[in-house]
């Protein structure tokens, strides 16, 4: 048990002393001191940034590829005068000829596109056929450096 004591230094106020015979045990809440494993909280925000990135892509607010009108998703090539970095490998040729000073001879010749190859086709196509020269970083320096045959 313990005993009230009052000293004369502070009359008014009562300290409490507990024997030294005692052992306090401290007392636990029941739901207070439960602890999160770290891995559980790694996981579970992961989860929260992966739900939020897939959610965002699904509604259309987020895009890892190309550039797109947000109204109907298509997809909008890069305007006459536009850097070389915008070109992409869903791009037709119709596309670079008209976003870049590239004739379709000069085009055709240097990456011995055969003339009966239609304009319509995409670059990755032309990549993943049997045409493998034709691939977007090769084209973009061919741009830079002033597209000569």
């Amino acid at each position: 048990m313990s005993t009230l004591d009052t000293s004369p230094s502070t009359p008014e106020q009562p300290m409490l002393r507990i024997p030294a015979s005692a052992h306090p045990v401290p007392t636990h809440t029941k739901h207070g001191n439960r602890r999160i494993p770290a891995l559980v909280y790694v996981g579970v925000l992961l989860a929260v940034i992966a739900a939020l990135v897939v959610g965002s892509q699904s509604l259309g607010w987020f895009r890892t590829t190309g550039q797109m009108t947000a109204s109907s998703g298509e997809r909008v090539a890069p305007l006459s005068g536009a850097s070389t970095s915008d070109i992409k490998g869903w791009m037709s040729l119709q596309d670079v000829l008209d976003a870049y000073p590239v004739t379709k001879d000069a085009m055709y010749a240097h990456f011995a596109i055969p003339a009966d190859t239609p304009t319509t086709t995409t670059l990755s196509e032309l990549n993943e056929g049997a045409i493998a020269a034709v691939d977007v970083p090769s084209l973009r320096s061919w741009i830079d450096d002033g597209a000569t045959p």
